[in-house]
């Protein structure tokens, strides 16, 4: 089973470029069995698969064991899927939970717009892509990640909030850094990691395969304080 995290070569979409939208919040939850259609159409997208490390059309039924078997525990597992959302910004019955992110009594963690603003209560929620953290390395607490956006919901500025809610989740975890490899090519996923305070370091030399030739890659890395 490949994850998003998989996709972080390019971490799609390419188009997502920081853009203000205050209307929405961003946040992440857990995988629920009502999520088999938003994995079979993510996982079973071609499009997807020149980022990847895998090439592979997975079944309803490996998708629904997949959902099954997963324990929700980054440490138990080296890796951890979470699906994200997109909120109403003012729930009722909100309330500041002062430490700058939300914690639903379902597992749902909330981001605004950079703020990471915490608005506790009912809400209306609709999935908008995946989010990972995989490779965890718990002796020196780092994580690789990888976002996928569903199409609808790209070109929106919404994926540098996903990010930002990924970082706090992670913070919470006591991670101390994550990290993706980003294509030079890909201009737009470069000014996301930006906006969500990643930085460039290692240049990785044709290091991801395309149609036409081999590109050169680099890693980002968020140090989480």
């Amino acid at each position: 089973m490949k994850s998003s995290a998989d996709t972080n070569a390019s971490l799609l979409p390419h188009n997502d470029t920081p853009k203000r939208d205050t209307k929405y919040h961003v946040g992440l939850r857990a995988l629920e069995p009502e999520d088999l259609d938003l994995l079979y159409a993510i996982e079973n997208d071609p499009g997807t698969w020149a980022s990847t490390a895998h090439a592979a059309f997975y079944s309803r039924y490996v998708l629904k064991q997949y959902i099954a078997a997963a324990t929700n525990d980054i440490f138990a597992d080296g890796q951890l899927r979470l699906v994200a959302t997109l909120q109403m910004p003012q729930a009722e019955g909100a309330s500041s939970c002062g430490d700058g992110t939300t914690s639903f009594g379902d597992g749902t963690l909330s981001s605004g717009e950079g703020t990471l603003p915490c608005d506790e209560g009912k809400r209306l929620s609709v999935p908008i892509g995946l989010a990972d953290m995989t490779g965890f390395d718990p002796m020196h607490q780092r994580a690789e990640i990888g976002l996928i956006m569903l199409p609808a919901y790209r070109g929106k500025g919404l994926a540098v909030s996903v990010l930002n809610c990924l970082v706090a989740h992670a913070q919470r975890l006591h991670i101390h850094q994550l990290w993706a490899t980003v294509a030079e090519t890909n201009a737009a996923a470069k000014a996301m990691m930006a906006a969500a305070r990643f930085y460039p370091s290692a240049l990785l030399r044709q290091w991801l395969r395309t149609d036409a030739n081999y590109v050169d890659a680099r890693i980002w890395q968020r140090i989480i304080d």
